[in-house]
Order: structure tokens, then C-alpha cells, then sequence
């Protein structure tokens, strides 16, 4: 069992501040089966970002781009791992412009995919002061 933030994009907090959460045998075997799985899927949790998966039954959802895996939990379990299909409602994530994988533009100025520096980036709720003669 291990504990993760739920937080969508955006910052919005979503529940509880911290779920227990475990990973069924299932889940594991999906994440084996669907993906490189060069991290673990406890990793792949901890750094994905949180999505809603209308059509997943599911209680919470979390997509990890790299791979584009759907982590679908039920209650406080992560019961299975989907390929991401697109059905997915991500209104406070934007793509990537060098990676082409979903991000969460108020974290950061880089992906954290791939490294690219989206500080010039027209981001949502951003402000950019320019100093000098007007």
C-alpha cells in the first residue's frame, strides 16, 4: 500500500488530500501486458496526472502519458490498467508542444516527459510582466 495525492490538473483537490491506495494483482499484470513497463506501476501512479474516464468504471482515474495508460481505480484500489483511447474529459491539460503528451500547464516551465522548456508557452492563468521603456 503506498499513499498518493489526488489532485486533478489544475490544483483542484479532489477528495482527500491523501488516498491509501493498493494495487490489485490485476492491475499488475495489465500494466506487464500493455505497456514497456520500463517504471514500476507504484511509479507510474505517484507521476501520472489525474483525468476523468467517464465511460471507466471507475471512482478515480489517472492517465501516465509516456505510455498513454489509463489507471482506473475502484474505491482505493487501482483495479486495472487501459490503453488510453481518447474518451477521456482533460479540459485543464494541454499538450506538450515537443512531446505531444499531456501536461498540467500551471506545473512547472518544463514537461515532465520530456524535459522541453514551456516557459514561453502560453499557459491558462498566467501573467507575464515585461520591465523596460514604454
Amino acid at each position: 500500500m503506498f499513499t498518493a495525492t489526488s489532485q486533478t490538473a489544475g490544483g483542484e483537490k479532489r477528495g482527500q488530500t491523501q488516498l491509501p491506495i493498493t494495487i490489485s494483482e490485476h492491475a499488475q499484470e495489465q500494466w506487464a501486458k500493455r505497456t514497456p513497463a520500463e517504471i514500476s506501476l507504484k511509479n507510474a501512479w505517484e507521476q501520472s496526472v489525474a483525468v476523468e474516464a467517464p465511460e471507466a468504471d471507475s471512482t478515480a482515474a489517472r492517465l501516465y502519458p509516456p505510455y498513454n495508460a489509463l489507471l482506473v481505480v475502484q474505491h482505493t484500489t487501482v483495479a486495472t490498467v487501459l490503453n488510453n483511447d481518447g474518451r477521456l474529459n482533460t479540459p485543464d491539460l494541454v499538450e506538450c508542444a515537443a512531446c505531444g503528451d499531456l501536461v498540467d500547464p500551471l506545473e512547472g516551465d518544463s514537461c515532465p516527459w520530456c524535459g522541453e522548456n514551456r516557459a514561453e508557452t502560453a499557459r491558462p492563468g498566467r501573467v507575464t510582466l515585461t520591465r523596460g521603456d514604454i
